[in-house]
């Protein structure tokens, strides 16, 4: 018997053709397959599936070292038509790329790549107007106020304490550079130093703590009025960010800002209702955003990590814009990708 293959004829035994049907039909019990199936597992790209080299007396090599079934050379069967069927070629455009190296990494089409940067953080003035730094500074002003005032009431609030210190010493280390200057802008570096050494160690119960913070404290409020101490000890211009600012304390006040949005406006009724609460809290968050991904903290560059701090930076900024549309659902919007910036940046850093 004469078969066609690939534009030549070759001839085929009685055994070959039985060999070659069993390939198709399968071979043993059991219900037939699937016509489509079938012809997908026996012929793949216009090639068969290569008979058993067990055949006996059915293989043989020629002078060129070519190997033959009977009159058919072997090479024209794929070794395994199964696996080449299963793990076709990529089509362009769906899914990620082929990766012909495995020791280079092809990117998650999930994660940004070195040619698609997330965009560029936008300026202090964009994220912290002027007045929202001086009403959060005063904030953290009476609230550190109320709190040190006795031994009594600094233990009642000492564990909350670390996250609004290290808040204040952020927003000293932004006044420096905002382009709309604070009164207390020339003794900024102030606040920022004092802030940082208020938390150089962990605090404790007691007076000793309470004490200590009180005696930062007070020159602060100098500052911040605007009389500044004429006994200010040195600070250092062009200190940054690592050096002064916790990370892990900002982080805290980002997850309480974060919480107090959610528990509070879960309907369009609290959310018009705490109006001025919500654009402050919403600002906070942004502005630690860009305050995390500053390169004194060594993220500047991880495309990663930036995919979480900048949707969360302008999710908080499209909070504060959607009080002033009077908007609960671009609000609530918001709010949800900040959770859930959080919740990815939470699992891929802190959690490994």
């Amino acid at each position: 018997m004469r078969l066609t293959f690939g534009g030549h004829e070759f001839s085929l035994s009685l055994c070959g053709l039985l060999v070659c049907s069993l390939l198709i039909c399968g071979c043993g019990g059991g219900s037939p397959q699937d016509p489509d199936q079938s012809q997908q597992t026996a012929q793949v790209d216009g090639k068969s599936a290569a008979p058993d080299a067990s055949a006996a007396g059915k293989i043989r090599t020629d002078t060129d070292g070519r190997k033959w079934y009977d009159s058919v050379p072997l090479d024209v069967w794929y070794k395994d038509p199964l696996r080449e069927y299963n793990t076709p070629n990529p089509t362009p455009g769906n899914g990620p790329p082929a990766n012909p190296d495995p020791q280079t990494p092809v990117p998650s089409p999930n994660k940004p790549s070195q040619q698609e940067k997330v965009a560029p953080i936008a300026d202090w003035k964009t994220v912290i107007p002027k007045e929202v730094l001086e009403s959060e500074v005063k904030r953290i002003r009476n609230k550190l106020n109320q709190s040190l005032t006795t031994v009594s009431s600094y233990n009642l609030s000492y564990l909350q304490l670390p996250s609004d210190i290290a808040m204040l010493g952020a927003l000293a280390n932004i006044a420096i550079d905002h382009p709309d200057p604070v009164n207390w802008q020339a003794n900024a570096k102030h606040v920022r130093a004092m802030a940082a050494e208020m938390v150089a160690e962990p605090l404790m119960r007691g007076a000793k703590s309470q004490k200590k913070l009180r005696s930062l404290f007070e020159p602060i409020v100098d500052i911040l009025s605007g009389s500044p101490p004429g006994n200010l000890p040195e600070a250092e211009d062009g200190v940054d960010f690592g050096t002064t600012v916790d990370f892990g304390m900002l982080m805290k006040r980002a997850e309480r800002s974060a919480n107090w949005l959610k528990t509070n406006n879960g309907t369009e009724a609290a959310f018009k209702s705490n109006k001025d609460e919500i654009v402050q809290e919403a600002i906070v968050l942004a502005t630690i955003a860009k305050v995390i991904a500053h390169d004194d903290y060594g993220y500047a560059d991880d495309q990663e990590y930036l995919g979480h701090s900048v949707p969360m930076l302008e999710s908080g900024l499209k909070m504060a814009t959607a009080v002033k549309q009077e908007s609960f659902d671009n609000f609530d919007a918001g709010l949800s990708r900040v959770l859930q910036s959080c919740t990815e940046c939470h699992t891929n850093y802190r959690n490994n």
